[in-house]
């Protein structure tokens, strides 16, 4: 096959995926950072679950649907480990579960929600069994 005869088949190709509304990965929108935060590898003191401060999903542009969670620590042993709960602080009720089993590679439904906060870590420990902190970046996904 010549270049040409290629460079025609492609530029076909994703114009009729345009056409017909098949996703692509040049017409997808590119995933924004909407939030991150810190969390203990343990709750924080004084606190049943808590381990880290607030955070908001609330300012995320129109076209997204989903949350995709990516979890970052130097120190843990292995990242894959760490699972979580999101929950939403009330002042005076109890505080809702919002996700569950979220982790390195989650993807959730989006939910735009103010005082949120990391609950109930599991599985961020060292290599020596020492609990350790971890980054949690929220990304707004297709």
């Amino acid at each position: 096959m010549n270049k040409y005869f290629m460079l025609s088949v492609t530029t076909l190709t994703f114009t009729s995926q345009l056409l017909m509304g098949m996703p692509n990965a040049l017409a997808q929108r590119p995933s924004i950072l909407v939030s991150s935060v810190r969390s203990e590898g343990r709750p924080r003191i004084g606190q049943k679950h808590r381990s880290s401060g607030n955070f908001t999903t609330s300012s995320v542009p129109n076209g997204y649907r989903y949350f995709c969670w990516r979890v970052t620590s130097p120190g843990v042993a292995n990242i894959n480990n760490i699972r979580f709960k999101i929950k939403r602080d009330k002042s005076v009720w109890t505080d809702p579960t919002e996700f569950r089993n979220i982790g390195h590679g989650s993807k959730t439904a989006m939910k735009r929600k103010r005082s949120l906060y990391i609950a109930d870590p599991t599985g961020a420990y060292d290599r020596y069994g020492n609990p350790e902190s971890f980054v949690v970046y929220v990304y707004a996904c297709n």
